[in-house]
């Protein structure tokens, strides 16, 4: 990736994976999920909600809007590292989507 690769919306590359917390400072991370999978054009890339909350109606309300999976974010490094690693390795390596929904 360049400098200007993301100046425009139309031609700008597509992750494959968002990771979203819905604890964010500024706006609400439902508000986030709900602005992506309201947007025809990134309704298809998998969310994946990272977390320290795990409130039971959070949770709810996060799967009710197509969320792939909630994850709980480990205190612990080591654990929150191997937690990456795996969720990589599905996500981006074991995990296969049709090639017309991968901007490659």
């Amino acid at each position: 990736m360049r400098r200007g690769d993301y100046i425009d919306p139309e031609k700008s590359p597509r992750p494959h994976l968002i990771l979203l917390d819905p604890l964010l400072p500024k706006i609400d991370g439902l508000e986030v999920l709900n602005k992506i999978k309201d947007n025809d054009k990134l309704i298809s890339i998998p969310v994946v909600i990272l977390t320290t909350t795990d409130t039971e109606n959070e949770i709810a309300a996060i799967y009710d809007n197509h969320v792939c999976t909630y994850l709980m974010k480990p205190v612990d490094f080591d654990r929150f590292t191997q937690l990456m690693n795996d969720l990589g390795f599905y996500w981006l390596g074991w995990s296969r989507k049709p090639d017309a929904l991968i901007e490659k």
